[in-house]
């Protein structure tokens, strides 16, 4: 007897029904988790058991409802609770079970079982400690817009340390990661590829609560920047050496900044009216940085330093022109413009050829000089000098000469007075023979000469800058 009473206690153990608690907080929708828990029981018989759910916040019951249901195809007898309480930071959920009987039978004594959960976040432990990390996370955004697809992939890996004491937890991380977005719009592409060599983030969470979170990182990698506009498809490839994000949301105020800084190349290509454009180019410098806070932006800084061939073709004309210095700059900042620049120099050649009545003209130009300069929208400098010659029926030499002579203030025809730029313009053709043709208006060979000077707005944004136009003529036919 001694021997067989603890094989018959063990036995009658064994026997007893059982049940297990876990959670099935399982997401049915983007943004909230559903509130349910899974009842496993020892078997596949018949439980007469009750359910006790306290769901305890800020030291108040929510008193939830319950809903059951049992699972099919499985081993066990199976059952699934849904509450209808949303789950928030530090809540805790009491479920007591009783078991009054098994397999039709009722159990002399009822079978409790119980267990508490307190709701918290995923590597954050609600208890006082502190301890180091390490940590590999993620961040994507996939998502489609009526400008197409959007997407933001950010991946992470570091060490770091985290403290709690009470409701307050730090956390400081440091380590590397990268970067891939891709922005559309109705005509242009934008998209980064970034390795970040240092990456750190700083954040406190009160009770539950994102109260403070500082990001910043740096490194290098690529941007691809694709433009379409009136017929024209611009696209610059660019190798980052220099990004910095900085990111910070302190009491839900949001600021973004980012700054890169490249070098790459440059490609526009397209026809309009069976002309030809191309530009291929070399970009010294990009430089690209903006600042918004809470979705507003505050400051946006564009500035491109590059040299390009650029060619214009259209039947049989051609225009090629080599852009020894080409760069643009915009700052602005709260919506007013504190910084601009638009400088271009540069030199090339032009031909076509000009048909009139049985009679053709060939014109083969050289551009010595191609120069202007705005800053701030004032135009500074405009520059032009191109000479060449007339072949064909009509044989000579031509040129143009442009420059700002001086600056300074002109009345227009409503006594209106405006800032303007004296621009001095001399063209010339010596035509020394026509060959029948009627070209300059049949009036022959001779020397044609055009003396004029444009008084024009220096605020380059205007669309017409004509104040006024004074000019003299002399030739054959004046």
């Amino acid at each position: 007897m001694l021997l067989l009473a603890p094989l018959s206690f063990l036995a009658s153990a064994q026997d007893s029904p059982t049940v297990s608690i876990t959670t099935d907080w399982t997401s049915d929708s983007a943004l909230s988790n559903e509130h349910a828990y899974i009842l496993t029981f020892g078997d596949a018989s018949a439980h007469d058991y009750d359910v006790t759910i306290e769901h305890i916040r800020d030291s108040a019951d929510l008193g939830p409802s319950i809903q059951t249901t049992f699972l099919e195809n499985t081993p066990v007898l199976t059952a699934r609770i849904v509450l209808d309480t949303d789950l928030a930071w530090n809540d805790s959920v009491s479920i007591s079970i009783a078991i009054n009987g098994h397999d039709g039978n009722p159990l002399p004594t009822p079978i409790i079982i119980e267990r508490l959960f307190t709701v918290g976040s995923w590597n954050q432990p609600m208890a006082d400690h502190e301890v180091t990390t390490t940590t590999a996370w993620s961040l994507e955004q996939n998502y489609e817009t009526e400008e197409g697809n959007q997407s933001f992939v950010l991946f992470f890996e570091g060490n770091g340390w985290q403290q709690r004491i009470g409701e307050v937890l730090n956390s400081y991380e440091l380590g590397n990661g990268t970067l891939t977005t891709s922005e559309n719009t109705d005509n242009s592409t934008t998209i980064f590829d970034l390795d970040f060599e240092s990456f750190w983030k700083n954040e406190t969470v009160t009770s539950g609560v994102l109260t403070s979170q500082v990001i910043q990182a740096r490194g290098t990698g690529d941007i691809i920047l694709q433009l379409e506009e009136d017929g024209l498809v611009t696209t610059v490839n660019g190798t980052v050496v220099d990004a910095l994000l900085n990111r910070s949301s302190i009491d839900n105020v949001v600021t973004e900044r980012l700054r890169l800084e490249a070098f790459g190349s440059l490609l526009v290509g397209g026809e309009d009216d069976g002309a030809r454009f191309d530009v291929d180019g070399d970009i010294s410098l990009l430089l690209l940085e903006t600042i918004d806070i809470d979705g507003v932006r505050v400051l946006e800084h564009t500035q491109i330093e590059a040299t390009a061939d650029m060619l214009l073709t259209d039947d049989g004309s051609e225009f090629n022109l080599q852009l020894d210095q080409f760069e643009t700059l915009e700052r602005w900042e709260n919506g007013v413009r504190v910084d601009h620049l638009e400088l271009t120099r540069g030199d090339g050649t032009f031909g076509f050829e000009d048909e009139e009545e049985n009679s053709s003209m060939v014109v083969n130009g050289t551009v010595h000089t191609f120069h202007s300069r705005v800053e701030d929208g004032i135009t500074l400098i405009d520059d032009v000098h191109v000479d060449g010659t007339l072949s064909g029926d009509v044989q000579g030499t031509f040129g143009v000469l442009q420059t700002i002579e001086e600056t300074g203030k002109q009345r227009n025809h409503t006594l209106v007075e405006h800032d303007v730029n004296v621009i001095h313009s001399e063209t010339w053709f010596n035509v020394t023979g026509i060959g029948g043709s009627n070209f300059f208006g049949g009036s022959g060979a001779g020397s044609y000469y055009n003396n004029s000077y444009i008084y024009q707005a220096t605020n380059a944004d205007w669309d017409n800058r004509t104040v006024r136009l004074v000019w003299t003529e002399t030739g054959p036919d004046p």
